[in-house]
């Protein structure tokens, strides 16, 4: 349990760590809006198991 609490506590970190490249990126692309917000852990849980998944689907090619 703590292995996985950790993956998602570290990804978390990598997705709001690069809040500030993104939202730069943005700008230089002339996309004003909103600013972008931090990532909570709840979401960070959905996108590091749609990674999960979508990997061994690829690697696997179990996909119909």
């Amino acid at each position: 349990m703590e292995r996985a609490t950790n993956a998602v506590i570290s990804k978390q970190k990598e997705i709001n760590d690069s809040l500030d490249v993104l939202q730069a990126e943005r700008k230089k692309r002339g996309l004003e809006g909103e600013p972008l917000q931090p990532v909570d852990l709840r979401m960070t849980a959905y996108v590091l198991a749609i990674t999960r998944v979508a990997n061994v689907t690829l690697e696997r090619g179990i996909w119909p």
